[in-house]
């Protein structure tokens, strides 16, 4: 009988062990993720006026809306290689990696715009956080047009080479300022192999929403955004670092 309830007392205890331990990584792991939403809340309060320095457009085409969008982005990608070759861009290791964002506007009446139009983009990378914001629009052409579908080929340079980048979904997010209202249909980011070549890589990070919403504001100075929020897998983009 003594040696039962023994048993039974160890049994308790290493239970109650086990219990503690387990609320203990829970309690951190909520206190991990709260610090690491509240840190991009944070940084995500600042304007969208503020363009990053560290990127960059390299190629924009714009695609109507008698072009699906697997033949579009097989266009674009095309384009990108040949891009890649006529600059020739180096294979050398380097502190940068390239992307692409995609739109697409309702196909309705008065939905196109000619405001500015801003990406906002975070990447989760083996050197950290990294947030990147640009003005896509061009003032000097007609963006945004309705029922278009509108590529960005972007290069971004990092704090020090990485070896790995996937897109976090975190406030990543399409801005529009102005009373000139825009009705955004799809809105992606992707960094895939055909974005980086000729820099060998493998796996790849894409991000697809669909908002069908309209973005308007009632003072020129105002901004209205959509934040990617769906939880879904973006998969990571790897450059075969050692």
């Amino acid at each position: 009988m003594k040696e039962l309830i023994n048993f039974r007392i160890f049994t308790i205890l290493a239970l109650y062990v086990v219990l503690a331990t387990s609320c203990e990584k829970s309690e951190d792991v909520e206190k991990i993720d709260k610090e690491d939403f509240m840190s991009l809340s944070e940084n995500s309060s600042t304007s969208f006026d503020e363009e990053s320095e560290n990127v960059k457009i390299l190629l924009h085409m714009s695609f109507d809306a008698t072009v699906n969008k697997e033949d579009a982005k097989a266009q674009f990608e095309k384009a990108i290689v040949e891009y890649s070759k006529e600059k020739q861009l180096s294979k050398s290791p380097r502190n940068t990696f390239n992307f692409m964002v995609r739109t697409k506007t309702l196909n309705n009446s008065d939905f196109g715009t000619d405001g500015v139009v801003h990406a906002r983009v975070y990447f989760q990378t083996d050197i950290g956080l990294l947030k990147y914001t640009r003005r896509l629009d061009n003032p000097n052409r007609n963006d945004f047009e309705k029922g278009k579908t509108d590529f960005f080929y972007l290069e971004a340079t990092t704090p020090a080479p990485i070896c790995e980048v996937s897109v976090r979904r975190f406030n990543t997010a399409i801005g529009l300022k102005g009373t000139d209202s825009w009705g955004v249909r799809e809105f992606s980011v992707d960094i895939t192999q055909a974005n980086q070549y000729p820099i060998p890589s493998s796996g790849s990070s894409e991000m697809d929403s669909f908002p069908y919403t309209v973005l308007a504001n009632i003072s020129s100075n105002f901004w209205d955004k959509y934040e990617i929020t769906t939880n879904q897998p973006t998969g990571t983009l790897s450059f075969g670092c050692n």
